[in-house]
């Protein structure tokens, strides 16, 4: 991860002082505006991110301490997140030769036209979202719902998107979260399979996935579905047991 240090002073940031920080906020910037252009633009107001992403996948990190200072990007829910802002227009400007890819996604039950994000961008977006988890003892679960959720229902999640915090905004998409929700299933998937087989799987165990909380807009309840690495977890145990019990024979 290429990061370039652009530390704005502590008094554009507010100060967590005993928050714990529960969840990463994902957002674009709505604008073709260079990472470090924005960067800038914050040196005269208050800080809107702790963390911006370029198209071309260089990460500027703005919070010189994100532990103990926190940036003003989600409304009432600054002190206990961390805000990364993606570099993008969001919904491209109607011209006939608009040069970056776009995609059409439902999000609060309207279909919109939104920016693709860049390779570089996801995987630095992947990248970031894992160190700051690592840091904090966080687990990487991944928000992708389209359509605002309550409080309750966000405190399940550690990443979310700002429309999932807002009814009035739309970033950064559904399109990244699902990107981020993918590889966070394979990395545990990865994970759990190494831990398995350096128990060489006796008296390996398996944590039942906690049940979701009421999203209330949509349905009062719903149950959270079985991940698909957890079925591969489960059937690659059955199958290393039966190895290892012919081999025992």
């Amino acid at each position: 991860m290429n990061t370039v240090k652009a530390y704005l002073p502590a008094e554009k940031f507010y100060q967590r002082k005993d928050n714990t920080i529960r969840r990463i906020v994902l957002h674009w910037n709505g604008a073709e505006r260079r990472g470090d252009d924005l960067a800038r633009r914050m040196q005269t107001h208050k800080a809107f991110y702790d963390y911006i992403i370029d198209r071309s996948g260089v990460v500027y990190q703005l919070n010189p301490d994100y532990t103990k200072l926190a940036a003003k990007h989600v409304r009432s829910n600054n002190l206990w997140t961390v805000g990364i802002c993606l570099i993008s227009p969001g919904f491209p400007p109607k011209k006939p030769k608009y040069p970056w890819s776009h995609i059409e996604e439902t999000v609060h039950g309207r279909l919109a036209v939104h920016t693709l994000f860049t390779p570089e961008q996801v995987d630095a977006c992947w990248e970031l979202c894992q160190y700051i988890c690592t840091d904090l003892s966080l687990e990487m679960d991944v928000a992708i719902e389209p359509r605002k959720l309550s409080a309750d229902v966000l405190d399940e999640y550690t990443i979310t998107g700002h429309f999932q915090h807002q009814l009035n905004r739309r970033d950064p998409g559904l399109n990244l979260l699902q990107e981020l929700d993918q590889r966070a299933q394979k990395h545990y998937a990865e994970k759990h399979l190494e831990s398995a087989a350096a128990q060489n799987v006796a008296g390996a165990t398996l944590l039942p996935p906690k049940p979701a909380a009421p999203l209330g807009l949509a349905v009062p309840v719903i149950t959270k579905r079985v991940p698909w690495y957890i079925k591969l977890l489960r059937a690659a145990i059955d199958w290393l047991l039966k190895l290892h019990l012919k081999a025992v024979k």
